[in-house]
């Protein structure tokens, strides 16, 4: 039984596997041959590589661009049982292939041993969010985590994502944030004036950060309305707001954590 005779196609057989596999799962059959991928919301990313003489064939696409092929043979010549025997190669193999190496699940566990009980963690094409609420206040935090990697026949390199967000935090909140994560850089600029005394207080508590936008605010002059540490943290001020200031940490997992844990 070779791919060019097989009386149905990947798209057929994609659809079976992830009648099984379940609605977390997305189909993306190849515009030709007997070939295509079955990705899932928790990062999966599995390459059906077709049918060759009963022998299903697949490969997981892990993290770090390693790959793991698995095989099994199929019970009959139809989408049904060619989607089963792919789902079974899945669900027995290749999902815990992926749960070994995945930095974006090892990632949101750290980020779940952190977060308060009443944290949410939602995976989308991926993604894992976490989110949650500062009680008595307006802040919320917000955690994302993703691992982009390549297609199957796609020359380019893995990139990863990570960083969380403080919405609506008062100005105790965010320098509670901001002290809580490393802040030290050789940046010449971090030594320039900041404006304002809500900036005063973001730079009394983080040193190192940077002034970023400064603008002429009638009846109180210069105003210095962003700080930040390229690849670290950034600062935004609304003054307008009862609780003005957003943070976003990126960069090391450890700073992120700190500052998760901050609040």
């Amino acid at each position: 039984m070779s791919s060019p005779t097989l009386p149905f196609t990947a798209a057929a057989v994609l659809d079976a596997a992830r009648k099984i596999l379940g609605r977390d799962w997305m189909t993306f059959p190849a515009y030709y041959g007997m070939s295509g991928t079955l990705r899932s919301h928790r990062g999966h990313n599995i390459h059906f590589a077709g049918v060759h003489d009963g022998e299903v064939r697949a490969v997981g696409l892990l993290d770090g661009n390693a790959r793991r092929a698995a095989t099994a043979m199929t019970t009959a010549p139809t989408a049904e049982a060619t989607g089963r025997t792919l789902a079974e190669l899945i669900t027995g193999e290749l999902e815990g292939a992926h749960a070994k190496v995945s930095r974006t699940r090892l990632m949101a566990a750290k980020v779940a041993c952190v977060a308060p009980a009443r944290a949410r963690t939602l995976w989308y094409h991926g993604e894992a969010l976490t989110t949650w609420e500062i009680p008595g206040s307006h802040a919320e935090v917000e955690h994302s985590t993703k691992i982009a990697r390549p297609d199957y026949l796609d020359d380019v390199p893995e990139y990863a994502e990570s960083h969380v967000t403080f919405r609506s935090l008062t100005v105790e909140q965010a320098a509670t944030v901001l002290r809580a994560i490393r802040t030290d850089n050789r940046d010449k600029r971090r030594r320039q004036p900041v404006h304002g005394p809500l900036a005063e207080q973001m730079r009394a508590a983080a040193p190192g950060l940077r002034p970023g936008d400064t603008y002429h605010r009638h009846g109180y002059g210069l105003t210095t309305v962003s700080l930040f540490v390229d690849g670290v943290v950034d600062v935004h001020l609304n003054l307008l707001r009862e609780a003005p200031v957003n943070i976003t940490v990126w960069g090391s997992m450890d700073n992120q954590l700190r500052a998760a844990a901050a609040l």
